[in-house]
């Protein structure tokens, strides 16, 4: 790694210092440098007092219990965390971490609020993505445990928890990675894609909760894609949707939640006019 500073990344280093650890700057916001240089860095620059010293070392404390016995918000940010985090292992060190294009920034720090964070979501330079990292092998392994992997996107499968859960972390899925559409011919689409294994079982799953069409998950490359429309889209949309039209929650992305309620509109409106499916309203059938 270069030991040339630009004037960008020592203002990168000003900015960071008291909000992340220096382990996490070299991870993010400076990937060209080590955990060490950025604390010479700081200390040639004279920006290391003791508070600053103590932020930029300490471990930022958060809730590491919060994966081992799983409620609402916990249930969300695993779906969550199953389509769009990732658990990395390195030597002793094991991490947690969330992802979500910048743009989107405010559900990570909805879901670190949850999490009781001390810490901030930041910014990564390399990428348009925001990024809540979390230190933690009691949490690593309770998701383990969940059945979270580090190659979760291809290995994962559908958790086991308690039934009225699963409404709250199918919506963390859908915020997480997957897609909510209205096609010009006015198709209500869902779609999800990852795990083959994970989303046979939600498949089978919906059908037995839901009564909607159990569907075959077809593979694209490495991954399983599973997909519903119209009237069984809305009654799965309805139902994982129900806190936040009950205003319980605030973990949804909103502007999928927008597009839900577009799409319920325009069910009712349009398909009930000219295809008699009948009208859903906000509880499911």
């Amino acid at each position: 790694m270069s030991n040339f500073w630009t004037k960008e990344e020592q203002e990168l280093l000003k900015k960071s210092l008291g909000k992340m650890t220096y382990k996490e700057m070299s991870e993010t916001v400076l990937t060209s440098k080590t955990e060490r240089a950025c604390q010479a860095k700081a200390s040639r620059l004279g920006l290391t007092s003791k508070e600053t010293k103590h932020k930029c070392w300490r471990k930022f404390n958060f809730n590491e219990e919060y994966f081992k016995n799983l409620d609402k918000k916990s249930a969300y940010s695993l779906g969550f965390f199953m389509a769009d985090g990732n658990l990395y292992k390195r030597n002793n060190s094991y991490s947690i971490r969330f992802y979500q294009k910048t743009s989107d920034k405010y559900i990570l720090e909805n879901i670190a609020k949850t999490i009781e964070y001390s810490g901030v979501v930041f910014d990564r330079k390399d990428k348009n993505l925001s990024e809540l990292t979390l230190h933690s092998k009691k949490m690593y392994l309770d998701l383990l445990a969940l059945g979270m992997t580090p190659a979760k996107s291809l290995t994962v499968f559908f958790p086991k928890i308690k039934e009225e859960l699963y409404s709250e972390y199918i919506r963390g899925v859908l915020d997480g990675d997957g897609c909510l559409r209205i096609k010009e011919d006015r198709t209500i689409g869902v779609q999800f894609v990852g795990s083959i294994a994970h989303y046979e079982e939600m498949s089978k799953f919906l059908n037995k909760k839901l009564g909607i069409k159990r569907k075959k998950v077809y593979q694209k490359q490495k991954y399983g894609i599973l997909e519903y429309y119209n009237k069984d889209a809305i009654i799965l949309l309805n139902w994982i949707y129900q806190e936040v039209n009950m205003k319980n929650t605030k973990l949804f992305l909103k502007r999928k939640y927008q597009k839900y309620k577009d799409a319920k509109e325009l069910y009712n409106n349009w398909h009930l006019r000219n295809r008699g499916d009948g009208a859903l309203g906000s509880t499911g059938k």
